[in-house]
């Protein structure tokens, strides 16, 4: 690293030390397999922390097949492409969603954005460095598989959430996803969010099984921080393009969704919040996620 390049980064640092007295959570929503419900989750449950009083701005990481815009029936004018090219700056990307939460649009069907280059995903988080104020929550609902760009989110997150249902390759893939961050990039602590579950079960038989995995073999943590019941008003919250918990907030899912914002808010703030981001940069500078 060239005297330039360290200046560089350590200015960034910096400025990232400058958030350091109420830093702002990130959290990366995923799961590996798709179809589980990340995004709805995402989009809910950034609702139901808007409605404690919270400001919050969810990210729509799905940079190839995007569809938060989708699930709520907005259209928006600008997305993550047009901030790579320069039409618009960071603080004017948000749209604003129901219950006052804040939505950064990725597009959909465009191939540019699924080859983006290591210098095009480190502006995407080098831009929302620059974000002032920052969100109390940033919620970043990233896509399914395991590209890098899923592994970068993930990696400049503060908490990883791993979805899982009731389902053998969903059980594989959320561990597959744990490994993978775990080895590449030193992600040591998860949490998980069982979804889609039936009335009976409250995931804790899924949570056993991976928490088993994950610390022999990966010496890994996993917190079972809240269970979603399968519930027909999230299908039709769906269909309808509105969010469930605003349309149906009695419903078992939504009121699920209540109890798992309040277990977000109840997560510790450690002493190495931002330091992910710093890891990112790092990994950056080194070649990683290339």
């Amino acid at each position: 690293m060239d005297q330039a390049h360290g200046l560089k980064q350590l200015l960034l640092e910096r400025r990232l030390g400058a958030h350091a007295e109420r830093p702002p959570r990130v959290i990366a929503i995923g799961g590996g397999k798709g179809g589980i419900g990340k995004t709805s989750i995402t989009v809910n449950l950034g609702i139901a922390l808007s409605q404690r009083g919270r400001r919050v701005m969810v990210l729509d990481a799905d940079l190839g097949l995007a569809n938060v815009d989708v699930l709520l029936g907005l259209n928006p004018r600008w997305t993550l492409l047009d901030l790579l090219d320069g039409r618009c700056p960071i603080e004017d990307l948000a749209v604003a969603g129901p219950e006052g939460l804040e939505v950064i649009f990725s597009c959909s069907g465009n191939r540019r954005m699924t080859h983006l280059d290591i210098t095009e995903r480190a502006a995407i988080v080098r831009a929302f460095d620059e974000l002032d104020p920052w969100p109390d929550y940033l919620l970043v609902d990233v896509a399914a598989g395991l590209s890098d760009d899923v592994l970068m989110f993930c990696a400049a997150a503060d908490e990883v959430i791993m979805v899982a249902c009731d389902d053998p390759s969903s059980m594989t893939d959320a561990y597959a996803t744990m490994k993978i961050l775990t080895m590449d990039c030193g992600v040591k602590d998860f949490q998980l969010l069982t979804n889609m579950m039936p009335p009976t079960s409250d995931g804790s038989r899924i949570h056993e099984r991976l928490l088993r995995v994950s610390s022999s073999y990966l010496n890994t943590s996993v917190n079972h921080l809240g269970n979603i019941p399968m519930d027909d008003y999230m299908r039709r919250a769906a269909r309808s393009q509105k969010p469930l918990i605003c349309d149906w907030p009695g419903s078992p899912a939504a009121l699920a969704i209540r109890a798992l914002a309040e277990a977000v808010e109840r997560l510790p703030t450690r002493s190495d919040m931002g330091r992910p981001i710093r890891f990112f940069l790092r990994q950056h500078a080194m070649g990683s996620f290339a």
